[in-house]
């Protein structure tokens, strides 16, 4: 009889270790404007909305993704993951994250979905301690969407480049 229970026990182990059970989390997520209720332990997906971001901001190309990581990076006051999550979701800083219009409204044609990979790339090279940021900048615009922002009266502009301007 005890037998029978320690080849059970040794079952259920077995199955627990190697059946994957997925989440809500493992979807691919719709951005709406509270997306803080996630779990905020979720390493994936906070990689996943830095990743989006920095693909909606700018993915004219790989460089243009990396000056925008090199932003959020240099605005985290912890160079973690959840560092940089937390510089993301602040209200107010990433107007593809301040309306749920804008994400929801991307395209992803071929070379939108060859660009989101290269985004998760970056946020992946972050992880492993291999992301080196590009720019000094704490602040950048488009200056052919939107006009200068007050607050970048009186910084010096650092760069720029592919339709963005990057500032100190």
């Amino acid at each position: 009889s005890s037998l029978w229970i320690i080849v059970f026990l040794f079952i259920v182990l077995f199955a627990y270790k190697n059946i994957q059970i997925t989440s809500k989390f493992d979807k691919p997520l719709k951005y709406e404007q509270n997306y803080t209720i996630y779990q905020k332990n979720d390493s994936e997906m906070k990689a996943e909305i830095i990743a989006k971001t920095l693909w909606c901001e700018n993915r004219k190309s790989k460089r243009s993704m990396e000056l925008v990581m090199s932003v959020i990076y240099n605005r985290a006051k912890e160079k973690t993951l959840d560092g940089l999550y937390q510089v993301v979701i602040k209200p107010k800083q990433f107007s593809c994250l301040n309306s749920k219009h804008i994400m929801n409204s991307q395209k992803l044609n071929k070379k939108d979905k060859e660009m989101m990979i290269l985004a998760r790339k970056i946020v992946w090279e972050f992880r492993m301690g291999n992301f080196k940021p590009l720019t000094t900048a704490i602040f950048y615009y488009a200056p052919k969407k939107v006009k200068k922002p007050k607050y970048l009266y009186n910084r010096k502009l650092l760069l720029a480049f592919e339709g963005h301007h990057f500032y100190e």
